[in-house]
């Protein structure tokens, strides 16, 4: 924002003093906001004006302000590349020595005003920027417009001389008898004269149409329309390309035709049923609409720019790597990569898992137990299974050639894989007001958090795309993200921002519905009820009450298309009833990521002023459907919160980038070629850091919280039990000959080194007692409990096997006499989760809770508790890290302890030797550079091979 002597140039408005106008020229300003006149407001001796109004103004009252009209050109030409590709850009020359600013332009100090139109043209050249070939040439469209009505704008270059037209119906010439008609089909469009706005030329085609959209139907008693004539031979060639998108017809060597999809697939039909029998001719010609597919909801002018139409869902890599491994006994497995480690699979059980897997999913469950492991119901790990499970079949003859008409469709985006398709424009925003927002009574911000905040806000005012939150994990990420949100709901309501009163949603929250609860519950506690006020609740059933806000479901405001098998182009996806939802006003909406997949043509058509993804690293696989949906969103502004921003590859940290900040990192090709799997991660992770200093935010929860208690990780060495070392040595010795792959091994020693016996029947406490000594991690485990015990303190213990678990709350409940030892682990539904959190919070002294890290690893807050066992560890230490931050975190008052413990046998090393410092130094790699933290099998391998050594076997 500029100031003059007399007047303020804003985004959209321009203010002046009255105070320093000469009194006849504020005399008449004053006159035409008193009679009413529209685009002017009194805000005491100041009058906002809009642009259009203050052009409008007579000669010598502009000069009374100090101002002058434009008078030279403002020309428009291509700075560069061929429409549709990522290169393509336009540009805008101002006259000599001007700059535009705000809604004026500044010339040698002076205001110079220009034509309402002119302001449309930065608004043009950012939309064409990288955009698709179909938006490049609507922009052209409205551009060969505004320079028709405004003399001003000159269009230069090939821009100039090419000339487009967008057809927007279909129109049926009817003559011949009544019996017999012969319907004539013709594509409507503007004339190439056409000077009217896009918004007339839609409501003048919706007011003819009222009652059969995209239609006219003629018997020769209207006026001749406008009739684009084009030969079918290029209309109708690639029928099912165009009947996929939108596109563009080339007419000349310079004359553009836009053909929309809806358009095309009605003139196609129409065509087809002009050529039927006179019965069915008379029929069509008295009810066209009757011919026609349900009308689709996709209209890509409602999409974000990145969509290019719609299209199959993308084939994804699944997140589970099939190895056809011959072990010894000749049998084929599959290798299940989960984040808590390698989970093998025999072929044998390949359908059972698929069944469970399926079961699972179809009533709602997040995960199975399986062999002692915790396999997730994510439907690629269900498709991944089915297909290994199979047995490959040769289809049907008669069923190879079908392409049925209800093929699932996606939002298709530009992917910036091999070349930068996609990189937004940058433009300021207006910030009607720079300070907080309220925050409830007693809510303080910590110091980094206010930090965080000022960056965010200067993000978002210099117009960038998104930011990065990549706090240590406690450090309040959450909170952070809604005094934002509240924020930029608070510019939007006042006018701020680029193309606000576009916006339908001012915030959105995506991340696991396991946490979107909590979320609502900090709204609660950290911000007045009046902020953020209206919630949309898209993750299941009502919440509960305690947020004190207006909450409406989600599925309350879905309008379905009805189902059609008319036409193989239908796409059919759930549609949102928009007008109810303006009447609403929602002020922010919470939903799950598969949620958003499944909705993505809905939730996509809405503008949206912010999009929060929360535990980002969901979405760190380029090509899976949810990151699809996600990065196909119409956002304003993207935050991505994550502690563990890279954790498999350095590619994690590339499509966080692609959603939040498009073209920051080049096209993804490229990246991964500068930051190649093998090489310097230390060199590397330093490069990357410096590449995203400008939007990434990280902090440590030892650096930023110097007040934090302090946090004591301990590794204690214990001795395996006669019983156990014996089971331990046969493992190695049973398979340490050879023909079976080291990660084929790692299961059974892992087993073996968390109890030889997993399963016991325990009727006293000393069965508990015996049973926990037979192991030297559950006998850590217990001389740890019982010096809790006596401090009174709570305890979480970590511990995935399914096995394990049962056994040790009994025998946790029989030594330590408790009456209640809940379990936290994916066969526990939601909300029976939520209560069993619940449960162990508001008991009081001495209490367990036994954790999954699968289900309890990420998003849970236990600062009530302070001690944690890691009785099971991961193979992923970012798994890990997150299993730790459960309790160490932000609102934490006392030291915290977590022990982990290491089986020891002597003569040899063990598996949880290796496994604590293969741990350890990739925390500490973590913790000094930005680098992957996943262990990869290659690793694996070469860490643990020595295991199985003949010198190992001798011992």
């Amino acid at each position: 924002m500029s100031r003059f002597p007399a007047i303020t140039s804003g985004e959209l408005t321009l203010s002046v003093d009255l105070t320093r106008l000469p009194k006849a020229t504020a005399g008449v300003l004053i006159e035409r906001w008193e009679i009413g006149d529209e685009g002017v407001e009194r805000d005491g001796d100041r009058l906002v004006m809009t642009p259009a109004f203050m052009w409008a103004l007579p000669d010598d009252t502009v000069k009374g302000m100090g101002a002058r009209r434009v008078t030279e050109s403002i020309r428009v030409s291509e700075a560069g590349g061929l429409p549709g590709r990522s290169r393509y850009r336009w540009k805008v020359t101002w006259p000599s020595g001007a700059l535009l600013d705000g809604c004026c332009l500044r010339q040698d100090d002076a205001v110079v005003l220009v034509p309402p139109a002119v302001l449309e043209l930065p608004t043009l050249c950012e939309r064409v920027a990288g955009a698709s070939r179909v938006k490049v040439f609507r922009a052209l469209l409205r551009l060969q417009r505004l320079s028709r009505a405004c003399p001003l704008i000159e269009v230069t270059g090939r821009l100039g001389g090419m000339s487009v037209r967008e057809a927007d119906r279909v129109r049926i010439e009817v003559s011949g008898p009544v019996e017999a008609p012969e319907p004539t089909v013709q594509l409507m469009g503007a004339s190439a004269g056409d000077t009217e706005s896009d918004s007339t030329s839609s409501a003048a085609a919706s007011e003819e149409t009222a009652t059969s959209p995209g239609w006219e139907v003629d018997a020769r008693t209207r006026p001749e329309p406008v009739v684009l004539d084009l030969p079918d031979k290029v209309v109708l060639s690639d029928i099912i390309g165009r009947a996929a998108a939108d596109s563009v017809v080339r007419v000349g060597r310079r004359d553009m035709v836009i053909l929309p999809k809806e358009v095309f697939q009605n003139f196609v039909l129409a065509r087809a049923a002009a050529e039927q029998p006179a019965e069915v001719r008379r029929l069509f010609v008295e009810n066209p609409t009757a011919f026609l597919p349900a009308p689709e909801a996709f209209d890509e002018a409602h999409y974000s720019a990145r969509v290019v139409g719609v299209g199959p869902p993308p084939s994804p890599p699944p997140p589970i790597t099939g190895e056809a491994r011959s072990w010894a006994d000749g049998v084929e497995d599959l290798l299940i990569e989960l984040p808590t480690g390698p989970v093998w699979v025999a072929r044998d059980d390949l359908p059972k898992l698929a069944r469970a897997l399926e079961e699972a999913a179809a009533s709602g469950e997040t995960a199975v137990s399986f062999q002692e492991a915790i396999i997730p119901c994510r439907p690629e790990v269900v498709e991944a299974v089915r297909r290994a499970a199979a047995a490959p079949e040769p289809l049907p003859v008669d069923a190879q050639d079908q392409d049925g008409p209800q093929k699932p469709r996606v939002l298709r985006i530009q992917e910036n894989d091999v070349i930068l398709d996609w990189s937004p424009g940058r433009s300021g925003r207006r910030a009607p007001r720079s300070g907080l927002p309220e925050l409830s009574p007693g809510v303080a911000l910590k110091p980094h958090q206010t930090h965080a905040l000022a960056h965010l806000r200067n993000l978002w005012c210099r117009g960038e795309s998104g930011a990065l939150l990549c706090d240590d994990m406690g450090l309040g990420k959450t909170m952070q993200a809604l005094v934002f949100a509240a924020w930029i709901n608070e510019q939007l309501r006042r006018g701020g921002g680029v193309g606000s009163e576009e916006v339908m949603l001012p915030v959105m929250v995506v991340g696991p519905p396991s946490l979107l609860e909590g979320w609502l519950a900090e709204l609660g506690r950290r911000l007045p009820d009046c902020s953020l006020p209206r919630v949309l609740w898209g993750a299941g059933t009502l919440p509960g009450d305690s947020h004190k806000r207006d909450v409406r479901l989600l599925k309350r405001f879905r309008r379905d298309a009805p189902a059609s098998g008319r036409s193989k182009v239908v796409v059919e996806h759930a549609r949102l009833d928009l007008e109810a939802l303006q009447v609403f006003d929602p002020s922010i909406l919470f939903i799950g990521y598969d949620s958003l997949r499944s909705l993505q043509f809905a939730v996509g058509a809405l503008r949206i002023g912010l999009v929060i993804a929360d535990e980002a690293q969901q979405v760190k696989n380029p090509s899976s459907l949810r990151s699809h949906a996600l990065r196909a969103m119409n956002y304003d502004f993207a935050l991505v919160l994550t502690g563990t921003p890279i954790e498999n590859s350095w590619s994690d940290l590339w499509t966080l980038c692609d959603f939040a900040a498009p073209g920051l990192l080049g096209p993804l090709a490229d990246f991964r070629k500068t930051y190649p799997a093998s090489g310097d991660v230390q060199d590397a992770g330093r490069s990357l850091a410096h590449a995203v200093r400008e939007v990434l935010i990280r902090r440590t929860r030892r650096t930023a919280l110097s007040d934090l208690p302090r946090c004591e990780v301990r590794s204690v060495e214990r001795p395996m039990p006669p019983d156990q070392a014996l089971a331990y040595r046969a493992e190695v010795v049973r398979h340490g000959g050879g023909g079976r792959g080291v990660l084929g091994l790692l299961r059974g020693l892992a087993r073996v080194s968390l109890h030889p016996r997993l399963r016991a029947q325990l009727q006293t406490e000393a069965d508990g007692r015996a049973w926990m000594e037979g192991s030297a991690r559950t006998a850590a485990l217990l001389i740890a409990l019982e010096r809790w015990r006596s401090e009174r303190e709570a305890a979480l213990v970590f511990v995935r096997s399914i096995a394990a678990q049962s056994t040790l709350q009994r025998a946790l409940r029989l030594v330590f006499e408790l009456d209640e030892v809940d379990v936290l682990n994916g066969q526990l539904k939601l909300p029976e989760r939520h209560r069993a959190v619940a449960r162990f919070e508001h008991r009081q002294g001495f209490r367990v809770l036994l954790v999954s890290p699968d289900v309890g690893g990420a998003g849970w807050n236990f600062q009530f508790a302070a001690r944690s066992f890691l009785l099971e560890r991961p193979f992923n230490p970012a798994i890990e890290a997150q299993m730790i931050a459960r309790t160490w975190r932000l609102g934490q008052t006392r030291r915290v302890e977590v022990v982990a413990p290491v089986a020891v046998l002597d003569g040899m090393e063990s598996f949880d030797q290796i496994l604590d410092q293969l741990l350890r130094d990739k925390r500490e790699l973590a913790e000094s550079v930005l680098a992957p933290v996943v262990v990869e099998s290659r690793e694996l391998e070469s860490r643990f091979a020595r295991l199985f050594s003949n010198k190992m076997l001798d011992a």
